[in-house]
């Protein structure tokens, strides 16, 4: 992530998003430009929300992450097409595939009408949220969960 200081930004607001940063467990890299000043912040990324706080902080002009999200799904890391099989199914080959299910799931009769609604021909999965299955049980029709 940088920290966009703004123009003009005091040596004060620029001591207090230092030591923020520092705080926060990520390792500052100040740049000192003819207009601003940027802060670099190097360190694990899952604690790159807050660092995204610090936007509203004086003198901050913006907060932006440096790398792509999901870039190791990106075709900037690999060129080639990844395909996954579930069961007969080829998702991301040429074959169109229409995935469905609800959101979450509130019933075992709500999982199990999904699943056949998809079942019918043209579809190919029912999608739920791995979550949402746990309090279910789903051995009726020979479903597992799987850990």
């Amino acid at each position: 992530m940088i920290i966009v200081m703004k123009s003009g930004a005091t040596d004060a607001q620029l001591r207090h998003i230092y030591n923020k940063v520092r705080q926060l467990g990520f390792h500052p890299h100040t740049i000192v430009g003819t207009e601003r000043t940027v802060i670099g912040c190097v360190g694990d990324e899952r604690g790159k929300v807050q660092l995204q706080a610090l936007e509203s902080a004086d003198g901050v002009e913006s907060v932006m992450p440096i790398l792509k999200p999901y870039k190791l799904a990106s075709k900037d890391m690999r060129h080639e097409s990844s395909i996954v099989s579930v069961g007969n199914v080829s998702i991301g080959s040429s074959q169109f595939v229409v995935m469905a299910g609800p959101c979450s799931v509130e019933s075992r009769e709500q999982i199990l009408a999904s699943a056949d609604f998809v079942k019918r021909p043209a579809r190919k999965c029912c999608v739920v949220e791995r979550s949402s299955l746990a309090p279910l049980h789903m051995h009726s029709k020979g479903w597992k969960k799987k850990d």
